[in-house]
């Protein structure tokens, strides 16, 4: 969790309740750190790297898949993504998360972020925000959503390429 205020709170239920449950402040990054912006404020789980207040952006660690690997072993994971618009820039790392073997992996989509910082024409983004969220939503093999069968088609119809408005959802893939 890189949010810092996120992060205390979650250490606060942590603490508050037993069992070996390790809460670690760090984004998910090929990079060795990542600059986290708040959206409004830190603790309303809207940071964002790609927009926000640049002027209260905070560092943190920036973590590998192979870093985790090293950290938790093959001890149980759960990964959860959710750094608005920043799914779409880690892609590569996100693919390397099978090799962690998690119970289950949670990412945000934000596709409407994705489509503002794109350049062109609408259609244009348009297109390109349904093809990079299909490409997101195929990118973890052997991982399914979560009470569906394959690619969530309706989702990505109606609320990306069709929507006024692109909308966000969050996913939550386990291994079928």
């Amino acid at each position: 969790e890189p949010d810092p205020v996120c992060f205390e709170q979650l250490c606060a239920v942590r603490d508050e309740n037993p069992g070996d449950v390790e809460i670690i402040r760090a984004a998910l990054s090929d990079q060795p750190s990542v600059a986290l912006c708040p959206v409004k404020r830190f603790g309303t789980s809207e940071s964002s790297i790609v927009r926000g207040d640049a002027g209260q952006a905070v560092t943190v660690k920036g973590l590998a898949v192979a870093d985790l690997k090293a950290m938790v072993g093959d001890a149980p994971v759960f990964v959860k993504i959710d750094i608005e618009g920043y799914e779409y820039v880690i892609r590569d790392e996100l693919a390397r998360l099978v090799t962690l073997a998690p119970k289950a992996v949670q990412i945000a989509l934000h596709p409407q972020i994705l489509e503002e910082t794109l350049a062109g024409p609408f259609l244009f983004r348009r297109l390109r925000t349904v093809w990079r969220t299909i490409g997101l939503c195929r990118l973890l093999r052997g991982y399914g959503v979560a009470g569906r069968r394959g690619l969530p088609l309706r989702y990505i119809v109606k609320d990306v390429a069709l929507a006024r408005r692109c909308r966000g959802i969050d996913l939550l893939f386990e291994p079928v």
